[in-house]
């Protein structure tokens, strides 16, 4: 099972456009004892009972045992047998026996609703009667016989229905065997009955997906109400319990599932472009499906050079994780790319979706891919992605960080430090590789696990890697969790598949009339100008509103900057850049070419978002320009895009 990370509050530096991106009433069993009268009294002449007429007691000088279990008495009366038979078992648990539902005499003749009207009912010790052992299709026969349980006991509860319910008839509270300490009778068959408070406990663990196994929920559970003796059943009854809930939720879901394939058929006549895959487990059951609608694909075709999937959503009855898919536009927006929900978030069934989504979208494979933090997800990316750049989430890796080395932060302040120097501050590999070397000698760390873990996955979380590749400004996860909570007014964890799927088309319409609206403000408006610089005007002309306002503020911060044309050689002149407090030697180094207007800058950052950084900005200004060159705007965020 893959274990991936969930998100705790960690503040991390983000990039500019990534900013831009973003009481039950429980009813009380009420007995009646009333006191019978003299003329419903009949004489018994079975040794031992007692009858209507042996009982002189009054309603308040009710038999109790030393234990203070009510003890049954003849004229005792209840509302239905049901309640007579809970009666007898609680009876039962104090006193150390198990209850056997024993004879029930009936009418012969019909009622007219078809049921016989019932005349008596006989509750039972367990160890009433004896074994028959001279069964004719046994004999010649090796058999293997249980424990002999059957004592002959004479213990028994008899009552009859009355114009009040049901009255007890005779009563023997005599037994002819030893009874079990009232801490073990649990383990009698006819008191192991879960109590409402247990039940729930366990059904909303369970139901939470917390604890990875039944023992886990069960420990979890025990502990929580102080033993088994207060709970009341033992531990094969509450999995026993688990075990029957997974099989009724098993059969919902088969149905459930056959409803929500029978809804995107209908959808794909509506939508030519709509298109969905299942999966079929190793048990011949649906286990994961995946679907998309033809905006949808039509988005990827365009903006597909960046994805975001992230699993942590799982509001549904089932509990199946929810995997979507999301992008950014041109406005930078998050945009869905279709959605999967799977039964569990296996190696098997993560590698399924991906393929799914992939076929889906012809086969064209995203340029970089950003997914929670998860050493299983790994392998599978590198499969079906080959080519693909797969990068953790930062926030998650931050959060882990935190985690894993917050005592150690705390007894040496100067790790932290150097730790963020190492991981933040390498401009290569080989700066990385040197420090993280230097950290573990100096603090002797080499045998820490999760470091070493994290050193055996640094091409998928340290920046030095990721230097030059295009993410559109993200480097977390955080868009696919902004649409995780633009999820949250919209679902919840009572929901059935079919449920969610509907509820998920509303999302995705209301995402897009928020689209609509934000190519709309593009059209018609134009916003407003720090300066009357050229070059600003030229980002306002080109990007869209909420791409130019990150262009805008980069431009601004280029104001502030000094520029030192520090080298020329024929057409390429080299600038340090960076604010005038910081030295030359630690500034930004800026190469411009001036026949081919070819611009690199050492932050990477324009490879990284796709905008111009501020020292690329400052660096026009020196050489005189009024605009950008065309090859560094990117179409995916402007108006055509």
């Amino acid at each position: 099972m893959l274990q991936c990370v969930g998100v705790t509050a960690y503040i991390w530096k983000k990039s500019e456009l990534e900013k831009a991106i973003q009481s039950d009433a429980v009813e009380d069993v009420y007995i009646e004892t009333q006191q019978p009268s003299e003329d419903e009294a009949q004489k018994n002449d079975v040794k031992g009972t007692k009858d209507v007429n042996d009982f002189k007691a009054s309603n308040d000088q009710h038999p109790k045992d030393s234990n203070e279990a009510q003890i049954p008495y003849i004229g005792m009366t209840f509302l239905n047998w049901e309640e007579a038979y809970s009666f007898y078992c609680t009876y039962a648990r104090m006193k150390g026996f198990r209850v056997r539902i024993g004879r029930t005499n009936v009418s012969c003749k019909r009622e007219l609703d078809g049921s016989c009207k019932v005349f008596s009912k006989k509750f039972l010790c367990y160890k009433e009667g004896y074994r028959y052992d001279n069964d004719k299709r046994t004999k010649g026969k090796i058999v293997h016989r249980r424990s002999v349980v059957r004592v002959g006991c004479p213990a028994f509860l008899w009552i009859k229905p009355n114009s009040n319910g049901w009255v007890v008839h005779k009563f023997e509270a005599n037994h002819n065997h030893p009874l079990v300490l009232e801490d073990k009778s649990i383990q009698l068959q006819s008191h192991k009955q879960l109590i409402d408070g247990v039940k729930l406990m366990v059904d909303n663990l369970h139901g939470a997906g917390i604890g990875q196994s039944q023992t886990q929920i069960v420990d979890a559970v025990v502990e929580c109400f102080g033993g088994y003796n207060n709970i009341g059943v033992t531990r094969g009854t509450l999995k026993g319990h688990m075990k029957r809930n997974e099989r009724n939720e098993k059969k919902m879901i088969e149905g459930d599932l056959q409803t929500v394939l029978s809804y995107f058929e209908s959808m794909k006549e509506k939508d030519p472009g709509f298109s969905y895959s299942t999966n079929v487990s190793d048990k011949q059951t649906l286990s994961a499906i995946f679907w998309i609608d033809g905006k949808g694909r039509s988005d990827y075709e365009i903006f597909n050079d960046v994805v975001v999937f992230d699993t942590t959503y799982k509001k549904n009855r089932y509990r199946w994780p929810f995997g979507s898919f999301t992008g950014v536009n041109h406005h930078a927006q998050s945009i869905l790319f279709g959605c999967g929900l799977v039964a569990n978030e296996t190696k098997e069934s993560l590698e399924w979706l991906f393929k799914a989504w992939l076929n889906a979208m012809g086969d064209k494979a995203p340029k970089a891919i950003i997914t929670n933090e998860c050493t299983g997800i790994i392998p599978v990316v590198a499969g079906v992605f080959p080519k693909t750049v797969h990068r953790f989430c930062s926030w998650h890796v931050s959060k882990n960080a935190l985690q894993h080395l917050s005592s150690l932060w705390f007894q040496k302040p100067e790790f932290k430090s150097e730790w963020k120097q190492c991981v933040y501050r390498s401009w290569s590999e080989a700066d990385f590789l040197t420090r993280w070397e230097a950290m573990m000698v100096k603090y002797n760390l080499k045998d820490h696990s999760w470091l070493n873990e994290k050193f055996s996955q640094r091409k998928c979380w340290v920046p030095c890697y990721f230097r030059g590749t295009f993410f559109a400004g993200m480097s977390s996860t955080q868009r696919g969790e902004g649409m995780d909570s633009f999820f949250q007014g919209y679902f919840n964890g009572c929901m059935t598949l079919l449920e969610f799927v509907k509820q998920y088309e509303t999302v995705v319409a209301r995402r897009r009339e928020k689209e609509a609206d934000a190519e709309f403000k593009s059209l018609v408006s134009l916003p407003q100008l720090e300066t009357p610089s050229p070059i600003e005007m030229h980002g306002r002309q080109v990007y869209t509103r909420r791409v130019f306002e990150i262009f805008k503020k980069n431009f601004s911060a280029s104001l502030g900057l000094s520029a030192a044309d520090v080298s020329s050689e024929g057409s390429i002149r080299k600038f340090k850049v960076g604010p005038f407090n910081v030295p030359i030697e630690h500034r930004c180094v800026v190469e411009y070419n001036s026949i081919d207007e070819v611009i690199q800058c050492s932050c990477l950052m324009f490879e990284f978002m796709g905008i111009p950084c501020k020292h690329f900005l400052k660096v026009l200004q020196m050489v005189d320009r009024d605009r950008v060159p065309s090859k560094y705007i990117l179409s995916r965020w402007t108006s055509m895009g």
